[in-house]
C-alpha cells in the first residue's frame, strides 16, 4: 500500500515535471521581451520568401493577429497553472491529488495550444497558392534541419557517441 502510494507520488512528480518543461518551452517560444517583435519579423520574412501578394499579406497579418490573441490567452492560463504548481505545499496531505489536478489541467492547455497552432497553420495554408504551399513546406523542412534536437549529437540523426 505504502509502496503503491510512493509510486503514484513519483509518477505525479514525473508528469508534473514533464508538463512544466513543456510549458516552459512554449512560454519561451511565445515570450521574452522581444517575443512579439521576433514573431513579426519571422512572419515578414516568410511573407517575403513566399512572395505573398498584398491581399495575402493582409490575410496573413489578420490570421496571425487573431491567432496571437487566442494563443496569448492559453499562454496566460499556462502561466497561472505553473504558478499554482510552484505554490503547492509538498507536505500537504492532498499534495499528490493537487499535482494530478494541475497536471491534467496543464495537459488540457497543451492540447489547446497544439490545436490552436494547427488551426492557424491550416488557415495560412488555405490562403496560399499551390506553389507557395510547396515553398512553405520546403522552408519548414529546412528550418527543422537547422536546430539541434535532444539526442542529436555530432553525427546528427539522433546518433550518440556514448552508446
Amino acid at each position: 500500500m505504502k509502496q503503491e502510494r510512493g509510486l503514484k507520488t513519483a509518477l505525479f512528480f514525473v508528469v508534473a515535471s514533464a508538463l512544466f518543461i513543456a510549458g516552459a518551452n512554449m512560454a519561451y517560444a511565445f515570450g521574452g521581451p522581444d517575443g512579439e517583435r521576433n514573431m513579426d519579423r519571422r512572419a515578414e520574412r516568410m511573407a517575403e520568401k513566399l512572395n505573398l501578394s498584398d491581399t495575402q499579406r493582409d490575410q496573413f497579418k489578420q490570421i496571425h493577429e487573431q491567432g496571437r490573441g487566442e494563443g496569448q490567452a492559453i499562454h496566460e492560463a499556462m502561466q497561472k497553472n505553473r504558478d499554482a504548481l510552484h505554490k503547492l505545499d509538498p507536505s500537504a496531505k492532498d499534495y499528490a491529488k493537487q499535482v494530478a489536478r494541475l497536471a491534467n489541467e496543464k495537459a488540457e492547455l497543451v492540447k489547446q495550444m497544439v490545436v490552436h497552432r494547427s488551426e492557424v497553420r491550416a488557415e495560412v495554408h488555405a490562403m496560399l497558392t499551390p506553389e507557395q504551399r510547396e515553398k512553405a513546406t520546403q522552408m519548414r523542412m529546412e528550418r527543422k534541419g537547422k536546430g539541434m534536437r535532444s539526442g542529436d549529437g555530432p553525427r546528427g540523426n539522433g546518433e550518440c557517441r556514448y552508446r
